[in-house]
């Protein structure tokens, strides 16, 4: 296993280390990106299910954070809403 990755959500805590020979050493880096995995791992501090504090979550090539199932849905509602609204101007300017 060529990472070792702790997270400590009481304290906040997070290290990363790499296996170099038989030991491993502790990285300085705040986030790990996996090449084999194409995903990077890092800590996010905002609301996941009501609790807001520091979580680990993956992220993707580009650096931007993977949503969540709840952030997915909420994306969509929020697209959903917004096509109402475009086909509700349409529906007006025709009147």
């Amino acid at each position: 296993m060529p990472y070792c990755v702790l997270f400590d959500r009481i304290a906040s805590n997070f290290q990363i280390f790499e296996l170099r020979g038989t030991t491993y050493q502790k990285l300085s880096e705040d986030r790990l990106w996996v090449d084999a995995l194409e995903i990077g791992l890092g800590v996010w501090l905002g609301d996941f299910s009501g609790d807001v504090r520091q979580w680990l979550r993956c992220y993707d090539a580009e650096g931007n954070w993977i949503p969540t199932l709840e952030e997915q849905r909420q994306q969509a509602e929020d697209q959903r809403q917004h096509a109402e609204e475009q086909r509700q101007q349409a529906e007006q300017r025709v009147i």
